[in-house]
């Protein structure tokens, strides 16, 4: 009889280890950017949709995610103009398909083209799950209720430190720019967290293609955290930055790009004002995943792709100019091209790819030192082993107990 129960009791914690309802993933993405290549190619029949189908394979069904919308949005795009930038809806609806549903639009653009400009983009964002302003004055806050969990809350805020038109601050467009952080900030978010059981803070700050934090990124990242704040989420060097863990709470000093039209040439004049040793890794697209489970931090996964952009093609008539790609895939094909050529079975982002080899072979090593140069960086400070699954490179961390007290999730 004591066998039987000890065996039962043993069946029902196996059933507890093996259970995943109680585990959650978010998914954090770069900067989506709609500079000319992209804007033009994302703009024809399905450019969006054929920009971004190589995401299917991560299965972004099954996770919440969140990107930067570095963009206004509305009916009527201005003209394409250099580090201005303006998008269509159409943007939004395809990140949606691709089950991206929760966006920040605190950034340096969100008043390129004046404070109305602003406006319109909330008028058209209304019915999306986002945030990135103000009201009256305060940080808005976005609470998400997880659909596998209702009682689950998961607030979403975000600000930024940077502003490239600040002249339009006069007209008072209630844009979330914060350029220190302060002690009434910081009471904001302890606020917020009594009002969601997981609360992230998205900060647009930082140095362009620069892969490490600076002293005051680090010692703003940890207040927030000291405030109330579970993830740090940062954005706007356009290349990765290292994680973080601080007192069990993750910190993302940047994830990158998602997909912008940044680096589509393969040269660039050291003169350029927009010259930098790093610019050409602002193709690599840090994929980032934190997976939660039984209210802990349980894992950290880089998932890596790279923007192609082909300037073989003729932008404004062929949509397949650019798109993403899983680096581990491209290199693989790279590796066995000889006999890729003769496939027939190939897809159309393979075939893609192997005109491309054919033609800049160059390119192998350039998103091979991508992915490099990606691992380097977020894993700068990380001191635990980092493991290889296809594409992915992941880090486990070690659950601890939680204060059952403790409002979480």
């Amino acid at each position: 009889m004591l066998k039987q129960v000890i065996l039962s009791v043993i069946l029902v914690l196996l059933s507890l280890c093996c259970d995943t309802s109680s585990e959650i993933q978010l998914t954090f993405l770069g900067d989506v950017i709609p500079h000319s290549l992209i804007r033009t190619a994302g703009e024809q029949k399905e450019g969006y949709a054929f920009l971004l189908s190589p995401l299917k394979e991560l299965d972004l069904k099954k996770s919440m995610n969140f990107c930067n919308i570095e963009t206004g949005i509305i009916h009527k795009p201005y003209p394409v103009k250099e580090l201005y930038f303006s998008a269509k809806p159409g943007l939004i609806r395809a990140l949606e398909e691709n089950y991206i549903f929760n966006f920040i639009i605190a950034n340096n653009h969100m008043l390129d083209f004046g404070a109305g400009f602003f406006k319109d983009t909330l008028i058209n964002m209304k019915d999306k799950s986002f945030t990135g302003y103000t009201v009256s004055g305060k940080l808005h806050l976005k609470v998400i209720h997880v659909a596998e969990n209702p009682a689950l809350s998961i607030g979403l805020t975000g600000f930024t430190q940077l502003l490239n038109r600040p002249e339009f601050l006069n007209d008072k467009p209630p844009v979330a720019y914060f350029p220190k952080l302060n002690k009434d900030l910081l009471k904001q978010i302890g606020e917020m967290k009594k009002k969601a059981a997981f609360l992230i803070v998205s900060v647009h700050w930082g140095n362009e293609y620069d892969p490490l934090p600076g002293r005051e990124q680090r010692r703003d990242a940890r207040l927030l955290i000291d405030a109330g704040a579970d993830i740090v989420w940062g954005h706007h060097p356009h290349v990765i930055e290292p994680f973080e863990i601080y007192k069990g709470k993750l910190i993302l000093y940047s994830c990158g790009n998602f997909f912008t039209g940044q680096a589509h040439r393969d040269y660039l004049p050291s003169d350029s004002a927009a010259y930098n040793s790093n610019y050409f890794f602002s193709r690599g697209i840090p994929i980032i995943r934190a997976v939660y489970r039984n209210n802990s931090l349980s894992k950290i996964i880089l998932i890596s792709y790279f923007q192609f952009n082909d300037g073989f093609k003729n932008i404004s008539k062929d949509k397949r100019c650019t798109f993403i790609y899983p680096i581990d895939d491209f290199l693989s094909l790279a590796k066995n091209y000889s006999s890729a050529i003769q496939k027939n079975s190939l897809n159309q982002h393979e075939k893609i790819l192997i005109e491309l080899i054919g033609k800049k072979p160059a390119i192998v090593n350039s998103v091979k030192q991508t992915g490099e140069f990606m691992r380097k960086y977020f894993f700068y400070y990380n001191k635990l082993p980092v493991i290889r699954s296809g594409n992915q490179h992941i880090v486990k961390i070690e659950i601890k107990k939680q204060d059952n007290n403790k409002k979480n999730f």
